[in-house]
């Protein structure tokens, strides 16, 4: 029996203040709101995308750690349980056809058997999770561990958010090798297409981020994606209020919203599903 097709995107790179998590999120608002089943899996045990749709408590326990609450059917699931194998269910959110697999504050500290990433390959293999969605957004953690290894090992396309700053800028070919060494004892068919590098949080005022913009269009060519993701406030009054509404960039900020329909749209193009 031929395998359903399932795309998954990995919103990667292992430096922090990037804007993975919005990115993550707005595409994954987008093609919701295109009529995609979308699920949002975050292995980041920051829990930004998560609380961003969810509730998120402090675990019971008594150690200082984020979790989230009670599943609607009961339980609660984390993004930890593709790595062992133990039964989960998405949460649904606000944004109709929009679904979370939050993470956890501790999953860092957790241990984890040798073929952990097997174990969630297995799960995005299983049939019932491919003919429930159309997409999977996987948010990653700023660090290179098991939880940035596995989303580019699961992934089908990955896209690399970074500002424009010094450091982002200049570890960026740090988090390309990276993607090239997890990538490299694949099979070539196995192997994600990287959609490229998505300049965020960008502001023109700054002449660093304007000549690192110039270095990043001239060093990466087709990498460097012709589309900017500015600075703007108004992309956090959103996430405010995910929790209890669809998600979606107001009329009332325009350029705002031409941004994040441009993005939305050049992904579904780039993932197929357009």
């Amino acid at each position: 029996m031929a395998q359903i097709p399932l795309t998954v995107l990995a919103v990667t790179n292992q430096k922090g203040g990037v804007a993975k998590t919005t990115t993550a999120i707005q595409v994954g608002a987008y093609a919701a709101q295109a009529g995609k089943k979308t699920l949002i899996v975050e292995l980041d045990p920051q829990c930004n995308a998560s609380a961003t749709f969810l509730t998120m408590g402090q675990s019971p326990d008594g150690r200082i750690s984020t979790v989230p609450p009670e599943h609607p059917e009961g339980g609660v699931h984390i993004s930890r349980a593709l790595f062992t194998n133990d039964p989960w269910l998405p949460y649904p959110t606000a944004t109709p056809n929009l679904f979370v697999l939050p993470a956890s504050g501790s999953m860092f500290q957790m241990d984890y058997k040798p073929n952990a990433i097997e174990m969630a390959k297995k799960a995005f293999l299983d049939p019932e999770f491919r003919k429930a969605f159309d997409l999977v957004i996987i948010d990653t953690p700023p660090a290179k561990n098991l939880y940035s290894e596995a989303a580019i090992t699961l992934a089908t396309h990955i896209l690399v958010p970074c500002t424009m700053e010094k450091k982002p800028f200049e570890g960026l070919m740090g988090v390309l090798q990276f993607i090239h060494a997890v990538n490299e004892p694949l099979r070539s068919e196995e192997v994600a297409k990287i959609i490229g590098v998505l300049p965020t949080i960008y502001d023109s005022r700054m002449r660093i981020n304007k000549d690192n913009l110039k270095r990043l269009n001239k060093n990466l060519g087709r990498l460097a994606l012709d589309i900017v993701v500015k600075r703007r406030p108004s992309y956090q009054e959103v996430d405010m209020v995910a929790k209890d509404y669809p998600y979606e960039v107001p009329k009332a900020y325009p350029e705002a919203r031409k941004e994040w329909k441009q993005l939305g749209e050049r992904m579904l193009v780039e993932l197929g599903l357009k």
